[in-house]
């Protein structure tokens, strides 16, 4: 009986000492595994439906705008015109030349605030654009186990630009990229749809 008890006893410690060492096993965590991937941003901004949509709507703004402009800056030198007709000491001299001043200087005040509002909304556009490009780089990542994502251009190079373009082109940051990693045509995908389902 006593041999039963210490095979039985050595049992029990093999079978203890084999599920410790699994246990440690199991709480070893996994070894890094980096997955890059590749986006062009630049061609994501290009081909995004909103990005162009708004752009368009921007662009017909500028339009009116520029039409507004070039009225005012008409009626301006109309008046230019009509002022070298009349003596230069009469009154109507005077309150035309004054009224020439207050429009000119409205115009200009008018162009500023044209061009300070259309660089906003330009930035503007970008900015959303830009977020909502790197919220889906995020979740696409996340779904295809991608840790990182960086930005590359990818444009073939061309040697037939001038110097200072082509030394732009070989300046870039990624040398080498295996396609199957470029996830560019994905996101753009990606956001067209998601664009196209919120109109």
């Amino acid at each position: 009986m006593n041999r039963v008890a210490i095979v039985v006893g050595m049992c029990g410690v093999g079978i203890t000492i084999v599920l410790t060492s699994l246990s440690r096993a199991q709480d070893k965590p996994a070894p890094f595994q980096q997955k890059t991937g590749l986006v062009d941003m630049a061609e994501v901004f290009k081909r995004s439906d909103e990005f162009v949509a708004l752009r368009m709507n921007l662009k017909s703004e500028i339009t009116k705008a520029d039409l507004e402009i070039k009225k005012m800056t008409a009626l301006i030198q109309q008046l230019q015109t009509e002022l070298k007709t009349l003596d230069k000491g009469s009154d109507e001299y005077g309150t035309m030349s004054k009224g020439i001043v207050t429009l000119t200087r409205k115009l200009k005040a008018h162009r500023e605030d044209f061009q300070g509002e259309f660089l906003r909304k330009e930035a503007e556009i970008y900015q959303k654009i830009y977020e909502d490009s790197t919220k889906e780089i995020e979740r696409y990542a996340r779904q295809n186990g991608f840790t990182l994502i960086l930005r590359y251009n990818g444009t073939e190079i061309n040697s037939n630009v001038d110097p200072k373009e082509l030394i732009q082109q070989l300046n870039r940051q990624v040398v080498y990229s295996d396609k199957r990693h470029v996830i560019t045509q994905v996101i753009v995908d990606r956001i067209n749809k998601q664009y196209q389902s919120e109109k």
